[in-house]
């Protein structure tokens, strides 16, 4: 118990320094940055500077010179030098102050080869292995949650020879800079023979002290690190309906009501707080159409800023599949549940639409704590969009317009995407291309759909992890018609904005044909 009453206070000291961080040195330490991990009121305030979200990618180079759907995305390093007489391949060589949140790999599951991690400037490696998966998504220093693969399998049941996704989100942070280089094969004669990875680091400005991670770190900080992962994989384990949220001080206390077609309800909430808690329990002759046909909207201090389906607000698409992430959960009974902060000033109000044309039996719980509104302080934002019986040429790419946000600070927090193909084969490729505050060559250049959603070769493989899921991997089967969905959520890997954010999604085929597609994306804005 002291433990917990330990990460609190710690929690309650550090979110008021990233307001106040421009007026004071702030100091950011592994140990600080997994307490921004476990505390959710961090990505309602605006960073207002304080750090920039930042990747690095093995995408397809030709793109620099114009060809943005060039599609051979692996092994494209940023450059070569010796090491120890030999020549070996830079993955990323970035000057700091700042800080690694997310790094995704997947590659030759083969071949020998040598991944190492250099810190500012230092000659020797802090670490050092002999393929990717000892510190990617399978690093003993670091452990579950944060260390992990899409799958735990060694080899993939379709694309032989193909390996899982590995995951890494434990944060690494550098005062000066961070090289990782590879050592080993890396032909361009096919994907598998090749090398891939995306990389998020936040970089540091204004008056910010880092302390760099070393070979001790781990061990300095061994306590907060398990207990931060011990805090994650908990909250993992529970149920939708059994998950306990801040501020519970009796049992859920549920409300039904019957919502004939066309027919809405309306929630009123009033003082300065922040909505920590929306259970949903849908019930219908066909609960596919009341997932798609129950909208929710949320209005906060009189405007609406939120727009979305039930199935996709909380991450399961169109079907009632189990999913778990940091910020949702449907259970296999279809209890579903989100835990983002939705603040708010004086205001809000939860309306519940059905716009489907049969009744909805909707059970609902919503839970409320008090919220200390500040200048950096933003509100929730979630809208959909779908494309349907959307045509598809063979080798031919176009970017599907995910979301466009055009004034306003803000910060990029998640998505859910669902594919529906009425064909055999695989349904991707499709690189993410996100721009900020106006640039004109993308700050996020990704190397695929599946690789944006941490897993890897398009596998259909169900998986639910804090930060990426997979409830439904149908439409991955290269055999027949399915359904695929996806989830990304960002914790340390938020991307803030200060004027505009354009983030585009590409849609690249392998054959002629057509897809529906439908998705929902979460974001914070001033």
């Amino acid at each position: 118990m002291k433990q917990k009453q330990h990460i609190i206070l710690l929690l309650w000291v550090f979110t008021p320094l990233l307001v106040t961080a421009q007026k004071n040195t702030m100091k950011v330490t592994f140990q600080s940055l997994l307490e921004e991990m476990v505390d959710r009121d961090a990505l309602t305030r605006h960073p207002d500077g304080l750090w920039t979200l930042h990747q690095v990618s093995s995408y397809d180079k030709r793109a620099d010179n114009g060809d943005m759907f060039a599609n051979a995305d692996w092994s494209n390093f940023y450059g070569r030098e010796q090491y120890k007489g030999r020549e070996v391949q830079v993955v990323m060589d970035v000057k700091g102050p700042g800080a690694i949140t997310r790094i995704w790999m997947t590659g030759n599951p083969n071949a020998k080869h040598a991944l190492r991690f250099f810190i500012d400037g230092e000659e020797v490696p802090f670490w050092e292995a002999d393929h990717m998966g000892a510190l990617i998504g399978q690093n003993k220093d670091i452990g579950k949650p944060l260390s992990f693969r899409s799958v735990d399998l060694d080899e993939l049941p379709i694309n032989k020879g193909a390996k899982p996704g590995h995951n890494l989100y434990a944060p690494i942070p550098f005062e000066k800079s961070i090289k990782i280089t590879y050592e080993g094969p890396h032909e361009k004669k096919g994907a598998f023979q090749g090398l891939f990875w995306n990389i998020n680091y936040r970089l540091y400005h204004g008056k910010v002290k880092v302390e760099s991670f070393n070979v001790e770190t781990t061990k300095k900080y061994a306590g907060i690190l398990e207990e931060v992962s011990n805090q994650l994989i908990e909250f993992q384990a529970n149920t939708a309906n059994k998950t306990k949220t801040e501020g519970e001080v009796q049992k859920n206390q549920w409300t039904g009501t019957i919502l004939e077609a066309g027919k809405q309800i309306d929630l009123d909430f009033e003082g300065a707080k922040t909505i920590n808690a929306i259970k949903l329990e849908l019930d219908a002759e066909d609960i596919n159409k009341a997932l798609k046909g129950v909208v929710l909207k949320i209005s906060f201090d009189g405007n609406e800023t939120v727009t979305c389906p039930a199935g996709l607000f909380f991450g399961t698409g169109d079907q009632p599949e189990e999913a778990k992430d940091y910020y949702r959960k449907v259970d296999s009974k279809g209890v579903m549940a989100a835990y983002w902060r939705m603040p708010f000033k004086e205001k809000a109000k939860i309306s519940l639409v059905n716009t489907s044309e049969v009744p909805v039996l909707a059970k609902y719980w919503i839970n409320t704590i008090p919220y200390k509104w500040t200048e950096n302080s933003m509100y929730f934002h979630s809208e959909h969009k779908e494309r349907l019986n959307l045509a598809v040429q063979a080798r031919k790419g176009f970017d599907l317009p995910f979301l466009q946000v055009d004034q306003g600070q803000g910060v990029f927090v998640g998505d859910t995407y669902q594919i529906y193909k009425p064909y055999g084969r695989w349904w991707g490729e499709g690189d993410e291309k996100i721009y900020i505050d106006g640039s004109k060559f993308p700050d996020h250049f990704g190397t695929g759909t599946e690789d944006y959603y941490g897993y890897a070769w398009g596998h259909p493989e169900l998986y639910n992890h804090l930060f990426i899921t997979q409830p439904i991997g149908d439409a991955n089967l290269l055999k027949g018609p399915g359904v695929t969905v996806n989830s990304r959520v960002r914790l340390l890997d938020g991307i803030p904005f200060s004027k505009s954010l354009d983030f585009q999604m590409e849609k690249w085929g392998w054959a002629d044909r057509t897809v529906d597609i439908r998705w929902a994306t979460f974001w914070y804005q001033k």
